[in-house]
């Protein structure tokens, strides 16, 4: 791993773990400096600082052109809208600010993934009033029935407050697809194993669209992706990798998370390494490294894996 996001994730202090229903919640603190300012998709947006149209020469792509006085930080995953196509961005871009951006984007009409019912939607509500953000948090770990299925947590804490509710809805998506089940294994050993896994992945780094470099790790239990803007980790989201697809009746299924959220998200993901539009002008050499190695280095500067704590 790039020696900045090992740094960054041996500060990380995990808060004490919440449940409702099949999933839990473990808020992320650290006290890396906050870095860049940026306002979120949804601030610009309401701001009226942002334009999004489709892009003359390709459907899988938008432009994006930003009024505001400062960046603006989009959220893999993020929906954009233009006047007849959306998208899925499958990075995290932080905008430079008065500038116009063309993103390549996963189309998300016929993909067989929908928005959830008004009932859903209620559910929803049940489980952004069970996982309340609180004071100083950055992140969240998640949880389905005692299994941890990603990570995500940005640079500022203003920020993670507004984007709180959007991941809090991404991951309870993913636990309608789980009856709530007893779990008796010890969360936190879980989490130092689910971080120790990280530490195998392989490693790219790419210039991003907006600014600094995008990193996508790849391993087989954990895999994920980061923004670095100079010295700061933007954001940093970490999953746990799906188990292989299996075939069925000549349809190839990933078992349990048909149609679920972090399905889409990582189908997104993994279609990085086939986008052409990609930057692929940095040296070969520094795209594929075990994160193991420069976490060897960061140990020596940094607590390693990241602690618990009683908040």
């Amino acid at each position: 791993m790039d020696i900045v996001i090992a740094r960054h994730i041996a500060s990380i202090v995990l808060g004490e773990l919440q449940r409702f229903e099949s999933m839990g919640v473990v808020p992320l603190f650290n006290s890396h400096q906050e870095g860049p300012e940026y306002l979120t998709f949804r601030e610009a947006l309401a701001q009226n600082h942002l334009t999004v149209a489709e892009a003359t020469d390709s459907v899988s792509k938008l432009n994006v052109t930003s009024r505001a006085e400062i960046p603006v930080l989009l959220l893999e995953g993020e929906e954009l809208g233009g006047a007849r196509q959306s998208g899925v961005l499958n990075r995290t871009i932080l905008l430079q600010d008065q500038s116009e951006t063309v993103i390549p984007v996963g189309c998300v009409e016929g993909n067989g993934w929908s928005y959830p019912s008004s009932a859903r939607a209620k559910e929803l509500e049940w489980y952004l009033q069970a996982f309340q953000p609180v004071p100083g948090q950055k992140g969240l770990l998640v949880t389905i029935n005692g299994e941890i299925v990603g990570l995500d947590i940005v640079s500022r804490e203003g920020a993670f407050q507004l984007l709180h509710p959007t991941l809090i809805k991404r991951y309870a998506m993913d636990a309608w697809f789980e009856e709530p089940q007893a779990s008796h294994e010890q969360f936190y050993d879980q989490a130092l194993n689910f971080f120790h896994e990280a530490a195998k992945c392989e490693e790219r780094a790419y210039p991003s669209f907006g600014g600094g470099l995008n990193f996508e790790f790849d391993g087989p239990i954990v895999s994920g992706s980061a923004l670095v803007v100079g010295q700061h980790v933007v954001h940093l989201s970490l999953f746990r990798t799906l188990a292989p697809p299996q075939r069925s009746d000549g349809v190839l299924t990933r078992p349990g998370y048909e149609g679920s959220s972090l399905c889409r998200r990582r189908a997104g993901f993994s279609s990085i390494a086939g986008d052409q539009d990609w930057p692929r002008d940095m040296d070969r050499s520094r795209k594929y490294r075990t994160l193991a190695l420069s976490l060897s280095r960061a140990d020596k500067a940094t607590c390693w894996p990241p602690t618990s704590s009683t908040r």
